[in-house]
Order: structure tokens, then C-alpha cells, then sequence
């Protein structure tokens, strides 16, 4: 089950941050910041995986992994 967390969330979001189509604001607290950090290997995942959940409701209008994209689309947390 983590494994297939895991890979949702890397899906989802490694392309969107290597673009710059998602960033994050530099006043989140660092132990957040830390989950991304260490993605996978942190101990908790709640953070990327509450990104991902939240960027896909964004993009899709959806809950949901994203599955296509047409447009990119920019998002600042």
C-alpha cells in the first residue's frame, strides 16, 4: 500500500515541481518541508501525499491522481 502511495505521489509531483509548476512558500514549517526533502525515504509521507491530493482536485476539479494533463497550470503552496 505505501509502495503504491509512493509512486501516486512521485507521478504526480516530480514533474510539477522539476517545471516550477508547483512551489512552495518558504514560510511552511520545516518539518513539512522536510517530508518533501526525504521523499520516499521519510518516515512520513502525509505531506506530499495531502499535495498531491490537493493538486489534483486543483487541476482536475476531482479528487484523484491525475491522469492527463492538457495545460499546465501553476500552483504556489
Amino acid at each position: 500500500r505505501r509502495h503504491e502511495k509512493i509512486d501516486r505521489i512521485a507521478t504526480a509531483l516530480e514533474p510539477e515541481i522539476a517545471n516550477g509548476w508547483l512551489s512552495f512558500n518558504n514560510a511552511l514549517p520545516q518539518q513539512f518541508m522536510d517530508m518533501f526533502i526525504q521523499f520516499p525515504t521519510h518516515e512520513f509521507v502525509d505531506g506530499p501525499d495531502a499535495t498531491e491530493g490537493a493538486f489534483s482536485l486543483k487541476v482536475t476539479g476531482k479528487p484523484g491522481p491525475v491522469r492527463k494533463k492538457r495545460n499546465p497550470i501553476r500552483v504556489r503552496l
